[in-house]
């Protein structure tokens, strides 16, 4: 079991674990509102981006529930081979232990919006609308 799964599990996170094909897929989908630049989302793929410096971690909850729609739920992509849906609400009741920072650069994908989240080691999120892909 790799640390992401073993973590979410000592949360008490519900993760559905995409199989390794599906993980591959949905990295490479997600890749796009990256920026190839810099830590942080795509400027040519997202709009609206708007960077947060998480200062603790109670103020960057609330900030992060403002932005999500609190229905559905969310793809995390941890890396090529580590992609997993979760439960929106789960998921904004526990990013900050999902997440470390000094490790992990994270891309969270909303289902039925267009929302999208990058969280980079240094504790920053940043939050925008995905626009249609060409």
């Amino acid at each position: 079991m790799n640390y992401q799964k073993q973590e979410y599990l000592e949360c008490g996170v519900t993760a559905r674990w995409l199989e390794l094909e599906k993980a591959k897929n949905a990295y490479e989908y997600a890749l796009q509102y990256s920026s190839n630049q810099r830590y942080g989302l795509n400027e040519k793929t997202v709009s609206n981006i708007t960077p947060y410096a998480i200062q603790n971690d109670q103020a960057a909850k609330i900030w992060l529930k403002e932005q999500f729609p609190n229905s559905g739920t969310v793809q995390i992509v941890h890396g090529r081979e580590a992609v997993c849906v979760v439960d929106t609400e789960q998921f904004l009741d526990n990013w900050n232990h999902l997440f470390m920072p000094g490790r992990d650069d994270v891309l969270i994908l909303h289902n039925t919006s267009d929302v999208i989240a990058f969280y980079y080691h240094e504790e920053i999120l940043e939050i925008g609308q995905r626009l249609p892909l060409r």
